[in-house]
């Protein structure tokens, strides 16, 4: 199998891997998501999982398992992770950074087990590697800032085509990782994903959130987008508070600019202008401080907003939180 790597300069651990199989204590195990349960359902590996290098694992029809060389290799590009990660930040245009056709994405970061939903959440540039549809994977919030965090390595299955679920432990360190929703590139790669993340460093460091990652809209795309003055709506719910939806949308053209409404649990507004792929908020109403950035991801015919807010919204406290929004066609999202 060809190893699809999507993030930078990751590397993973040779720690030998140990399956999970029936009768086991589920509890103590990574793989059966033990401590982290409160959060996301058992993922427990395939029977006959052994150390990285012979790595059996299984595609999208369950009972079926191929075999899988793992290797790693850097990528050449990845999204900057020296963004400030402070939630009362003045209100200014803010980017993500993300290239065109390159991975990317943001992430709620907070300590505990709360899934970054508790006080103090921050928002973080997120990485994802992954060898496809499924094998190893691992992930990485703010690279290369003073506050990155970056998992172990992580044996990963796709048990239902758009569900991936993956754990892995490094001595004392374990990480967790948890899409309920993902979609698949032509090629067996995961294209964009949303879920849960959480991290134990094995020293009392806990932590959690919720992400949306994916591939970056391609500069052809966004150039025929942009020649057709194409207008695009995206409508979703967010990851960590599914209670507050958002409406985006984006007129492409010469002076490309996009426009978001946040209802129901939280609301807000934000819009501005597009930089590449890149979402940059430099209108805000409903909130005194804070940050809003977001991505277009995929293809022109199938495209995706990671969208990530950090804001102190007038009246209702501090929101801090990510969604992947799909877009809306007639008859209704894609």
């Amino acid at each position: 199998m060809k190893l699809h790597v999507l993030a930078a300069a990751l590397v993973l651990t040779t720690t030998a891997v140990t399956a999970s199989r029936p009768g086991d204590d589920e509890a103590d195990s990574v793989y059966q998501w033990g401590r982290w349960s409160v959060l996301a359902p058992a993922a427990g590996l395939p029977q006959g999982v052994q150390a990285p290098g012979q790595l059996r694992v299984r595609g999208v029809r369950v009972g079926e398992a191929e075999q899988l060389t793992p290797k790693v290799q850097p990528l050449s590009q990845a999204t900057s992770g020296d963004e400030d990660s402070s939630p009362d930040l003045p209100l200014a245009p803010q980017s993500l950074g993300c290239t065109a056709g390159a991975p990317c994405g943001l992430a709620s970061r907070a300590a505990g087990r709360t899934g970054g939903t508790a006080a103090g959440t921050v928002l973080n540039a997120f990485l994802l590697e992954q060898d496809g549809t499924a094998g190893t994977a691992a992930f990485r919030l703010n690279s290369g800032a003073a506050d990155e965090a970056a998992s172990v390595s992580m044996a990963a299955r796709l048990i239902a085509a758009s569900r991936l679920r993956a754990g892995g432990s490094d001595g004392a360190a374990n990480s967790t990782l948890f899409s309920s929703d993902l979609t698949l590139a032509g090629d067996g790669s995961i294209a964009r994903a949303v879920g849960f993340w959480g991290h134990d460093d094995g020293t009392g460091g806990i932590e959690s959130g919720r992400f949306a990652w994916g591939i970056a809209t391609g500069q052809a795309d966004l150039d025929a987008l942009n020649a057709g003055n194409v207008s695009a709506a995206f409508s979703g719910a967010m990851a960590g508070d599914p209670t507050t939806r958002v409406d985006i949308t984006v007129d492409f053209g010469a002076a490309a600019s996009w426009s978001g409404s946040w209802s129901g649990g939280h609301s807000f507004g934000a819009s501005g202008s597009l930089s590449g792929p890149n979402l940059v908020a430099d209108s805000f109403s409903n909130v005194d401080s804070g940050r809003v950035e977001g991505v277009l991801l995929g293809p022109a015919a199938d495209q995706a907003v990671a969208v990530g807010v950090d804001v102190q919204i007038s009246g209702q406290g501090q929101y801090t939180d990510v969604g992947l929004i799909p877009q809306v066609v007639s008859g209704g999202a894609l």
